[in-house]
Parts: C-alpha cells; sequence; structure tokens
C-alpha cells in the first residue's frame, strides 16, 4: 500500500507483513485508525481502518492462518531442541570415557 507524508510529502509503503499485525492491534483494541510512521520525517499519518481493510481483504483468514503456523513453529523447535540435549549428553559421556583409557601408559 502506497502512501504520501501528510508533512514532508515523501512517498512510503505499507507491506502486507505490517497492516496485518496493524489490523490484529486495532481489532483488539478497537481502534478505528492506524498511526503509519513516515520513515523520512518519522511523523505518524493515521490511517483509517477501511483504508486498511481495502488493501487487505482476507485479512481475517491470514490472520489465523499466521496464528496456526506460530503456535506450530512454537511445538517444533521444543521437540527438536529435546532431542539433540539427549544426544549431546550421550556425547559427552562417549568422550569422557575416551580420555581415560587413552590416557594410561604401560611400563
Amino acid at each position: 500500500m502506497n502512501l504520501r507524508c501528510s508533512y514532508c510529502q515523501t512517498m512510503f509503503a505499507l507491506s502486507r507483513d505490517t497492516i496485518l499485525p496493524a489490523l490484529e492491534q486495532m481489532e483488539d483494541e478497537g481502534l478505528n485508525h492506524y498511526d503509519a510512521h513516515c520513515p523520512k520525517c518519522r511523523r505518524a499519518n493515521s490511517m483509517s481502518r477501511e483504508r486498511l481493510e481495502k488493501a487487505y481483504p482476507l485479512w481475517r483468514e491470514a490472520l489465523k492462518e499466521m496464528q496456526e503456523q506460530a503456535a506450530q513453529t512454537a511445538k517444533e523447535p521444543a521437540e527438536v531442541e529435546a532431542k539433540p540435549v539427549a544426544a549431546k549428553a550421550s556425547a559427552e559421556g562417549e568422550a569422557a570415557e575416551k580420555p581415560a583409557t587413552a590416557g594410561t601408559k604401560t611400563k
């Protein structure tokens, strides 16, 4: 979504990755406008909910998909972290045994 700053007239864009969290925040807090900050002058430009919804028509479905993916991603690292810890512990146990046998010398 292309915008022009109301103050410095600089053109800037809001990506779909920016619009979706903005719509989610507006929905949660019951807001009617979103403040899009200009990258040049850093001033807030008020964007109406209707304009953002026109730019992202099926945002509710996309939000549900994003939340499902986030929940799935949160589960996967816990499973992935559990496996290397067990493998690392067994590798450390083997490494601790090897130097003890290799370090003994007979005369």
